[in-house]
């Protein structure tokens, strides 16, 4: 009793009781939390009537009662979850490398294809007929064996040298200065022609037609017809004879030349 008052004293069992309930009633506790209170709170009060027995049995049981979580449930939920390293996308992938063109080969040059010039056996022109050529001195001349005779000039004069009948030529004039001068076909078994393609038999109007200043009107002279300019030589010309309106007789001839003019 206290100051005049009887004061109940309550038992531990009672007071393991209370524990409970305000367990049970606190906010944020669980449904399993709960009921594990409640198994508690049942055994501790049908528990055994004995004294210390039955506290030392209800302190036992509370004392293997479950871990009761008071954490609330919706701050747990609230946290976002973490992205796992595996789940997020590559952020640093490198870019697709871009096909490497093929290096060019160095270009080389051209050079520019001049007009060839017809040669041979067959050719009269640009500078001579095979071997034998426009200022060849007259030793050379006589040396390659194309002439049947060789007759030095005389009296300041010019000689004129005739081919084996298997020459491709019927002469050649030889000055005594300038060596060789003009190579002559006047033999109508002869096949040279020009590099242009003028030969014996050919119409003045062919001839006109692949040398223009050759004129058309053009008639024959005791020295021939006005002489035409070698194209790719000019240090010779062509002077050709007319018989009949035709080429009879067809001379490459250097200039200048003084046997005649």
């Amino acid at each position: 009793m206290i100051g005049g008052r009887q004061v109940r004293v309550p038992s531990p069992r009672g007071r393991l009781r209370a524990k409970l309930r305000a367990m049970l009633i606190r906010p944020g506790t669980t449904a399993a939390a709960g009921a594990a209170l409640v198994l508690i709170l049942a055994a501790a009060c049908t528990g055994s009537s004995g004294g210390n027995g039955s506290q030392a049995g209800g302190a036992g049981s509370a004392s293997v009662a479950p871990s009761v979580s008071t954490s609330s449930p919706k701050a747990a939920a609230s946290a976002p979850p973490t992205p796992s390293a595996s789940s997020s996308p590559a952020t640093s992938a490198a870019a697709p490398a871009s096909p490497t063109a093929a290096p060019k080969p160095p270009s080389t040059p051209i050079p520019p294809v001049a007009t060839p010039i017809p040669s041979g056996n067959s050719i009269l022109g640009p500078t001579g007929w095979q071997t034998l050529q426009l200022g060849m001195a007259p030793a050379v001349a006589e040396a390659t064996g194309m002439f049947s005779s060789t007759p030095a000039p005389s009296g300041g004069g010019c000689a004129s040298w005739f081919a084996f009948g298997a020459a491709a030529i019927d002469s050649a004039t030889i000055s005594p200065n300038l060596g060789v001068i003009a190579i002559t076909i006047a033999s109508t078994d002869k096949v040279l022609m020009t590099p242009e393609g003028m030969a014996l038999g050919w119409t003045v109007n062919q001839v006109h037609a692949a040398y223009p200043s050759f004129p058309l009107d053009a008639g024959s002279s005791p020295i021939g017809p006005p002489t035409i300019p070698v194209p790719q030589n000019d240090k010779a010309v062509y002077r050709i004879r007319l018989t009949a309106g035709v080429v009879a007789v067809m001379t490459l001839e250097s200039r200048p030349q003084d046997c005649y003019n």
